[in-house]
């Protein structure tokens, strides 16, 4: 196979389990949070049980991948587990992309044989990239702080495509509610230029932390901290996100959230 030698190969060990929570064990390193909320944003689309991250599979599937280092090849360890491969050309390929593509194929079977069809987003491979790093971006965060992670909505992904779209005429960075009508959690964003992605909105909103006194429950003065609360707040549970690149070749980035934080004289965890 072409470039083997710099190729990557994934393979990822599957059972069902039915889970209500994405916790990974162990260190909770970043490939495992980047697999794990792949398949479960899927998932949730499907509204199917979430997956846990189980150490013994995850040594499985390194082994699996051990053995074909030498030559890349589509084939399956034929062991007792369920079992998905990918391969790709070049070493550029995330864990993203394979579970994107398991994700885009256009129908799976149930065993009383009635097919279900992927939703429109799942066969947008772009909008389901954006929207899997805006998902594995806000849970590494939330991880950090022993929050629960969020689930991605696509309400709230519709709702701010929808404001980013009335953006991109101006890249304005202005919230779609008045200050005194938040009905969701919003976190905005504005970077100059055409290259900023998700990951570095949802850092931005991160680094806020710094001006946050927990003890006081407030920003340092003249500083801005409710897009880090918003983002690390223990009661929201869902996301919807949106990257517009405007006219002007900036970019605004939205973010909503359900249950909305932000209460005033409440802390966020």
């Amino acid at each position: 196979m072409a470039n083997g030698y710099i190729s990557i190969f994934f393979i990822i060990i599957m059972i069902s389990a039915s889970l209500s929570s994405t916790q990974v064990s162990g260190n909770q390193d970043s490939i495992a949070q980047h697999f794990l909320s792949a398949h479960n944003q899927a998932r949730a689309a499907l509204g199917l049980p979430l997956l846990q991250w189980t150490d013994s599979l995850a040594r499985y599937a390194s082994w699996w991948a051990n053995q074909r280092i030498g030559d890349c090849a589509m084939i399956h360890s034929n062991g007792n587990y369920g079992e998905n491969i990918f391969w790709g050309e070049g070493g550029t390929w995330r864990a993203e992309d394979a579970v994107g593509a398991w994700a885009a194929e256009p129908t799976k079977a149930r065993p009383d044989n009635e097919m279900v069809y992927r939703t429109s987003k799942a066969l947008c491979w772009g909008c389901w990239a954006e929207s899997l790093e805006f998902l594995v971006a806000h849970n590494l965060v939330r991880a950090a702080h022993w929050e629960l992670p969020l689930m991605w909505d696509s309400m709230l992904e519709a709702y701010a495509r929808a404001w980013a779209g009335m953006r991109r005429a101006d890249c304005k960075p202005m919230h779609s509610f008045p200050e005194d009508g938040f009905k969701l959690g919003e976190n905005i964003f504005w970077g100059p230029g055409s290259g900023w992605r998700p990951n570095d909105a949802v850092q931005a909103w991160a680094e806020e932390e710094k001006y946050y006194s927990y003890a006081a429950n407030t920003c340092e003065p003249g500083r801005v901290c409710g897009h880090y609360t918003q983002l690390v707040w223990s009661h929201t549970s869902r996301v919807g996100c949106a990257r517009m690149v405007c006219d002007d070749g900036d970019v605004f980035i939205t973010c909503n959230y359900d249950p909305p934080g932000n209460y005033i004289g409440e802390r966020p965890y």
